[in-house]
C-alpha cells in the first residue's frame, strides 16, 4: 500500500460498480472532527481531490454508496461513531459529489444506509434510539424513489445487507 493522503480520517470509501477509475472517500481532518468533506478519485485511487462544496456543519459522514448506474450519483449517511457525534442525516448527490441535497429529514438517530443493486432507486437506512450500545431499539426505513419519502419497513435496527438476488 501506498498513503496517498498525507492527513486526514477515511470513514468510508466507495467505488463506482459501472466506472472502476472512479472511487470517492469521505474524510474528515481529525478522527475526532465532525467537518466533513468527500474526496474523489478518477485514476483507481492513485491521487484524490477534494469535491464537496457546501456540506453542512457538524457532519461525521459514516456511509458512502455509488449508483451501481451512474458513478455521478451518490448516498451519505451521517451520524454517531464512536469518536463524534455528527448531525443524524442522508444526503444524496447527482453531480459526482460537488453538491449535496438532505433527503429524509426526521428518521432520527441513523447508523447504516444500504441501496438495491438491482434497483437501485431502492435505499435502505436504520435508526435507533437511546445511545448505543445500551439501547438498540429502532426502525429500518425504505424509499423506492432514490431517497424523496420513506417507509417504515420494520421495527429493529442494525446493519444493513441487501442481497443481490434477494432484495426485499
Amino acid at each position: 500500500f501506498e498513503r496517498v493522503l498525507a492527513t486526514g480520517y477515511i470513514g468510508a470509501v466507495a467505488p463506482a460498480p459501472s466506472d472502476p477509475t472512479i472511487v470517492y472517500a469521505t474524510y474528515h481532518p481529525l478522527w475526532t472532527d465532525s467537518a466533513s468533506n468527500i474526496y474523489k478519485s478518477t485514476d483507481r485511487g492513485l491521487s484524490w481531490a477534494p469535491v464537496a462544496s457546501a456540506l453542512p456543519a457538524n457532519l461525521r459522514l459514516l456511509k458512502l454508496i455509488v449508483s451501481p448506474l451512474d458513478p455521478n450519483t451518490l448516498y451519505a449517511v451521517s451520524g454517531e461513531d464512536l469518536f463524534v457525534s455528527g448531525t443524524p442525516a442522508v444526503y444524496r448527490s447527482t453531480d459526482g459529489g460537488v453538491s449535496w441535497s438532505r433527503i429524509g429529514e426526521s428518521l432520527g438517530n441513523l447508523s447504516d444506509l444500504g441501496m438495491d443493486p438491482v434497483t437501485p432507486g431502492t435505499l435502505y437506512v436504520t435508526a435507533y434510539t437511546g445511545a448505543p450500545p445500551a439501547s438498540w431499539s429502532g426502525s429500518v426505513y425504505k424509499s423506492t424513489d432514490g431517497g424523496d419519502t420513506w417507509i417504515e419497513k420494520s421495527a429493529h435496527t442494525g446493519a444493513i445487507v441487501v442481497k443481490r438476488d434477494q432484495p426485499q
